[in-house]
């Protein structure tokens, strides 16, 4: 087999993949289909790694600016939240896609990056709507 028939078969496959995970979630909490421009699944993950890691330096940024707004008393509730968003967001990605590495094979830690992206974004927003009006405010 080609190698561009081989690449055009495992993007399909991960495409069918991707489909299939979307079809049981919400609009806002979707697995993003990131990377596909990629040649192989070993860019494909990379991309999607790189990807995560802009985003979470984005969230540990606004998470900052959070913490800047907030009242000394609400500090400690915000850190405990963003540990605990973290630990459901874990979780969450293994109960998307279907469990454990051990099942997905060597598609499975793309997905996995992917997944976190999405969720990751959805945080964002989130930590960005309270900067605007953090815990203990009364005025917004």
């Amino acid at each position: 087999m080609s190698s561009a028939l081989m690449h055009f078969a495992h993007t399909a496959a991960a495409t069918v993949a991707l489909v299939v995970l979307l079809a049981g979630t919400s609009g806002a909490e979707q697995i993003p289909a990131l990377c596909s421009k990629e040649r192989n699944q070993a860019e494909m993950t990379r991309c999607a790694d790189q990807l995560l890691r802009k985003e979470k330096a984005e969230m540990a940024k606004t998470l900052q600016a959070l913490l800047k707004e907030t009242d000394e008393d609400s500090r400690k509730y915000v850190t405990e939240a963003q540990a605990a968003w973290e630990a459901y967001a874990d979780k969450e990605c293994l109960s998307r896609i279907g469990g454990s590495p051990n099942r997905g094979g060597t598609i499975w830690p793309m997905m996995n990056l992917q997944c976190h992206v999405g969720l990751a974004r959805q945080r964002i927003k989130d930590l960005k709507e309270q900067v605007k009006c953090p815990g203990g405010r009364m005025d917004c």
